[in-house]
């Protein structure tokens, strides 16, 4: 009998005192719901920091733009740090206590950031942006969550909804910075305290996620990948992964470069004042957001290849009407719109592209996400830190200009890739079977699964 045990071990190992469901469990729509509200508090919280950080920020150091806009670059490059760490911690211990981590890390950010605008310290502003960012990593990976907790027919639409969760973020976020901006006696304190409140709320739905948990490893897990493949190994491999990464990293770039500046270019070109780029943010984030509602089914029905190029289409719009219009308040408005809008379906067509499917195995695509992440946050942070000076040296329209360059050459590249690398590879028998037997385990009573003990 013990050799009959020994020899059915390997079929499927479930530790004792672990439950089934404790692991691969698929958490469904109610999880893509709670991701999509966590998505909702996360871009409110970035809403907030990017109406009101790079001003507090030049009220702070003597009115330095430089200083203004690398602020928030350095919450990116924070943010970049661990987001590799963070998908690898996520293969071990499961997304779901990476949020509650990272919401919770958010929350001691923005409480010491707060604490910086009281004794009007950048340097204490400055340390608690960097634990913000840190605690972003895993936050801003919440696409994920909801791609992984259902089939993999349904994970488009999942990744939308979840993008779309956002489209409160869009008048959320600017109001919140409006109501609070003069709440407390110091300009911002209180938008700092707001932006807390939103990091505690996310642990609240992060602790409610029904999947997301330390995963139980099945025989097909240790066949399939292993530890996964690296991610240069499945770039290398894949066309469809290398499209995914030009696409979501390009997002990033293309409209951090614009958006990171359009607060002071709007106060110090256009004439406008705080509730003016308040208002141009809000429909930039409605671009962004909104079209989640729709834009899963659109990815289904014209393929991941049309949506990516429609997406830079729409950023290239952007920057032309940027560049050529007046500084009027509808040219900013329609240009932060077409920005948003691009920025979504590149997004959204790029992470598809990167989600788990029967040719990415879990762990390689976890790996491939925490790489992306931390080249889009590299560069982004990057594009954010030299926005301040292009703006001051070349202007509003050359600012512009040059962010043409990021979705044009995206677009030729998306062209390029050839269709059949786009379609998935049969996959093995092994991980064929992977996501049935998933779903089968987790339907099983506890006592169909044997236990094993030393």
């Amino acid at each position: 009998m013990a050799h009959a045990q020994a020899h059915v071990a390997p079929a499927h190992v479930v530790p004792v005192g672990v439950k089934e469901e404790d692991g691969n469990k698929l958490g469904g729509w109610y999880d893509v719901a709670l991701a999509s509200l966590g998505q909702a508090a996360f871009f409110s919280a970035v809403g907030v920091l990017i109406t009101a950080l790079a001003l507090v920020t030049k009220e702070l150091t003597a009115g330095s733009a430089a200083l203004a806009t690398t602020t928030p670059a350095i919450e990116m490059f924070a943010r970049a740090a661990v987001s590799s760490l963070a998908s690898s911690a996520a293969s071990k211990h499961g997304r779901r206590r990476l949020l509650v981590l990272g919401s919770a890390l958010g929350l001691v950010g923005s409480l010491v950031a707060w604490q910086g605008v009281v004794v009007r310290q950048y340097a204490v502003l400055l340390c608690g942006i960097v634990v913000i960012g840190v605690g972003n990593a895993p936050l801003a990976q919440l696409r994920f969550v909801a791609a992984e907790a259902v089939d993999e027919h349904d994970r488009p639409r999942a990744l939308a909804m979840v993008v779309a969760g956002g489209t409160l973020a869009a008048v959320a976020g600017p109001e919140l910075a409006k109501a609070t901006k003069n709440a407390a006696r110091e300009q911002f304190a209180a938008s700092f305290l707001a932006v807390a409140g939103l990091f505690a709320f996310q642990i609240v739905l992060a602790l409610m996620m029904r999947g997301g948990r330390p995963p139980v490893k099945t025989q097909v897990d240790a066949q399939s990948s292993g530890n996964g493949a690296s991610a240069l190994t499945t770039l290398m491999r894949s066309g469809g992964a290398r499209l995914g990464a030009a696409n979501t990293v390009t997002s990033w770039a293309g409209m951090i470069l614009v958006m990171n500046a359009t607060p002071m270019a709007m106060v110090s070109e256009g004439g406008h004042n705080f509730a003016d780029a308040a208002t141009a943010l809000q429909a930039h984030f409605v671009g962004m957001f909104l079209p989640g509602l729709v834009s899963g089914d659109i990815v289904r029905r014209l393929g991941k290849r049309a949506v990516a190029l429609i997406g830079a289409s729409m950023m290239t719009l952007c920057f032309v009407v940027a560049a050529s219009e007046t500084a009027a308040l509808a040219s900013y408005v329609s240009a932060l719109l077409a920005l948003g809008l691009g920025w979504h379906l590149m997004y959204v067509a790029g992470s598809s592209l990167l989600a788990p499917s029967a040719s990415l195995p879990a762990s390689d695509a976890r790996n491939l996400q925490g790489v992306v992440e931390t080249a889009s946050f590299v560069i982004a942070g990057t594009c954010a830190a030299v926005s301040g000076p292009l703006l001051s040296v070349i202007g509003w329209r050359g600012l512009n200009l040059v962010g043409l360059l990021f979705p044009i050459a995206c677009g030729l590249y998306t062209t390029m890739v050839p269709s059949a690398s786009l379609l998935e590879s049969p996959p093995s028998e092994s991980l064929r079977a992977t996501e049935k037997e998933r779903r089968e385990s987790a339907k099983k009573p506890r006592s169909e699964a044997p236990e094993y003990t030393a």
